[in-house]
């Protein structure tokens, strides 16, 4: 201990190894989940790891990657769209205006 700091040793145990801990799962998930990883060749806590992985990582997609699998539309449409909407809007209002007359 030079100069009274104490040094770990095995300090690369704390950053690249991994942590026992307990879950608690239901009991039917808990077999899914040890079914599922022996039918992918996988031990439980590898298949674990991965779906715990993979949930985190649905949390950090970011929004515009949703838009990259819809259908690109060009500006003629897009305009004949707005003018459909714009159309259907006054369409709308109009219903709208007859029921509250009729209400009266």
């Amino acid at each position: 201990m030079p100069n009274g700091i104490a040094i770990d040793g095995k300090a690369e145990i704390w950053e690249f190894g991994s942590m026992k801990t307990t879950i608690d799962l239901p009991d039917s998930v808990f077999r899914r989940a040890k079914a599922t990883a022996a039918v992918r060749g996988l031990s439980l806590k590898t298949f674990i790891t991965e779906a715990v992985e993979r949930q985190l990582g649905a949390e950090e997609k970011d929004w515009r990657t949703v838009l990259d699998h819809l259908p690109r539309v060009d500006k003629k449409t897009t305009e004949q769209i707005m003018c459909c909407v714009a159309e259907w809007d006054e369409i709308d209002l109009e219903f709208q205006k007859r029921q509250v007359e009729a209400e009266k």
